[in-house]
């Protein structure tokens, strides 16, 4: 669910407000923030009217409305703020990475905030956003629509950087930290079957309308089928694609068909909520099915058990807090930031060894 529009507004004149160096500065009349916004009147100006009320701005009879002095002296020194923006700009939940990208905003001593883009799907409008209200942006995810958008961060001073796990999209001049789908797909195969296991769900949350990508050629999923095929022969392998709502519904049946597969393999975020599912359709982990997550998942939710997972965690934190400290905090503007994170897979006790029986 994107910002209302009127906290978009009022978000943009406090930033403008908290940002300027002038204490009596004259912010953009309520015609102007319509323009630039797309929003109605009765919308711009109570953005207005609750930052008069709140004492951050004083109106001028005849001349327009101003920053207050004595505000703007104590607001003091304002931390720089760091945005950050996933997938296609309108989640309604913060991605599983978010928590990684907030803990390093912090540990620079910086702040973060949440953003989104326009409703309207204006550049402008949202260029505008980030001039005034951010000193950097962390873009988890984008999807391919977002690449006029990515065009134009290159194209400003604003330092931007991508962090691409699965779509990869042309980040143009803008920063950016890869892992690789491709291998990450080949790599789950050969581990996989190493392990004894071709049989495999693969749970996502990802949006419907995302879904065609996370299918594509270029896709972990399309990636891990080719290799397995390869690697089965003439034993045929078998994987389901299931939205976690859908893997829900599935556990709900009677006859759900877990006896066809014998490995689930999601986002570590989802794993609390499929083991939860699991235990009350009476499934338990290993014995019944394994689960390699990808990334970090808590042996509380696994009965004690240390989680299969994919874990690039650490190395992003590292490769996140370069970034902050070259762009943010030196201003260094140096040739294009890019990264790709090694992968490594920890067979854990939640994976069993179908090959030693």
């Amino acid at each position: 669910m994107s910002m209302p529009e009127y906290m978009r507004v009022r978000g943009y004149l406090y930033n403008l407000i908290s940002r300027t160096e002038a204490k009596d500065l004259q912010i953009p009349s309520e015609n102007e923030l319509c323009q630039l916004f797309e929003v109605s009147r009765n919308t711009a100006r109570g953005a207005i009217r609750g930052l008069v009320k709140d004492g951050y701005l004083i109106p001028r009879r005849g001349k327009g409305t101003y920053i207050n002095p004595e505000i703007k002296s104590k607001l003091g020194q304002q931390r720089q703020v760091i945005g950050i923006l996933s997938g296609d700009g309108r989640p309604s939940i913060g991605t599983y990475f978010s928590p990684y990208i907030e803990k390093c905003i912090l540990a620079s001593g910086l702040r973060y905030e949440h953003f989104y883009l326009p409703d309207s799907g204006n550049v402008k409008t949202f260029m505008e956003s980030v001039k005034a209200g951010l000193d950097g942006l962390i873009w988890i995810g984008p999807v391919k629509s977002a690449s006029r958008y990515l065009k134009a961060l290159s194209e400003s001073d604003t330092p931007t950087l991508v962090l691409q796990f699965e779509e990869i999209v042309d980040a143009n001049e803008c920063d950016e930290i890869r892992s690789n789908p491709i291998k990450r797909g080949l790599e789950i195969a050969e581990f996989l079957y190493s392990m004894g296991h071709s049989r495999m769900f693969f749970v996502h949350d990802f949006p419907s309308t995302a879904l065609k990508e996370v299918l594509s050629t270029t896709s972990t999923h399309h990636a891990y089928c080719s290799r397995m095929k390869d690697l089965c022969g003439a034993e045929k392998h078998k994987t389901e694609v299931l939205s976690i709502f859908e893997f829900e519904k599935l556990l709900m049946r009677k006859d759900a068909g877990l006896q066809d597969f014998t490995v689930i393999y999601s986002l570590a975020e989802l794993a609390p909520r499929i083991l939860d599912k699991l235990k009350s359709a009476g499934k338990s982990i290993p014995e019944d099915i394994s689960y390699l997550a990808y990334g970090e998942s808590d042996s509380y939710f696994f009965n004690g058990l240390q989680a299969g997972s994919i874990s690039i965690n650490g190395k992003i934190c590292s490769d996140i807090l370069e970034w902050l400290d070259l762009r943010i905090l030196k201003g260094l503007k140096q040739e294009k930031f890019s990264r790709e994170l090694p992968m490594s897979i920890s067979p854990g006790q939640s994976i069993r060894n179908l090959r030693k029986g």
